[in-house]
């Protein structure tokens, strides 16, 4: 009877051993689907990812070559026919008041191109580079004598992205310092651009009224014009911190990775 006892616990132990043993098997197999399930799911997200960032990398490239390439046209026909118009006039018999009040409607139809086409294609950053296209941008902005807008000197020797991404910083800094002359009641702006070894950073401080992202633009809807600058972001790879304040003011933050480019 002693050994039928001992047989049976020595089942009862084998069958609980195997029990135990085959409830870990199964739940390491659960742990480890669900890892490579969750790793398959983090790869799809990943790739999803650079999907989107190249639909958006190809959305703002194609705008941007389309911009020059509109720039360009304006500046080379419709210049040359100002141009054109301008020396016929000189020939055209009629009272020397009426050509000169033609004269000057051609000059500022010439002007106003520009202007525009700069605004497009902003020459200076093609031929001077990006430090000299700021210096330009806020003497420009200045001009409005509404905000002081100050840029700090520059500790860089060379703006670590290429031609493409520069223009699009250049692009994304005009837009958010237009739309704080605008918006943010600011009567002074400070502009600091640095290169910090592996990163670019632009900080924007002003001390104008104390907004939010849903804020700066007075809209319902989401604005086009932020929409334009998150894309712009996404293109640099770059993160946008804005930080309002208790006080008057407000301060924002983007880094860019050297590698952007």
């Amino acid at each position: 009877m002693l050994l039928d006892e001992t047989t049976f616990l020595l089942y009862v132990i084998s069958g609980t051993s195997f029990l135990l043993l085959l409830t870990s098997a199964i739940v390491s197999f659960i742990f480890i689907y669900q890892k490579r399930i969750y790793k398959k799911h983090q790869e799809l997200v990943r790739v999803e990812n650079i999907r989107q960032q190249s639909i958006i990398e190809a959305i703002i490239t194609t705008k941007e070559t389309e911009k020059r390439r509109i720039a360009h046209e304006l500046h080379d026909e419709i210049g040359s026919h100002l141009t054109y118009l301008k020396m016929k006039l000189i020939h055209l018999d009629i009272k020397e008041d009426i050509r000169n009040e033609l004269k000057q409607e051609i000059s500022e139809l010439g002007a106003s191109l520009k202007r525009i086409t700069n605004e497009m294609l902003p020459a200076v950053l093609d031929e001077f580079g990006f430090e000299k296209a700021m210096e330009y941008l806020v003497k420009k902005l200045n001009e409005s004598k509404s905000t002081y807008f100050h840029l700090h000197p520059m500790n860089m020797v060379d703006i670590p992205l290429d031609k493409s991404h520069t223009h699009s910083l250049y692009l994304t800094i005009k837009e958010l310092l237009t739309n704080i002359q605008k918006h943010a009641q600011a009567k002074e702006v400070n502009l600091s651009i640095k290169n910090k070894r592996d990163m670019l950073q632009i900080i924007i401080e002003d001390d104008g009224i104390p907004f939010r992202a849903n804020e700066y633009y007075p809209t319902n809807k989401k604005s086009l014009g932020l929409s334009t600058i998150q894309g712009r972001l996404l293109q640099l790879r770059a993160s946008m911190h804005w930080e309002p304040r208790n006080k008057p003011g407000n301060k924002l933050t983007i880094l860019i990775k050297s590698n952007a480019s």
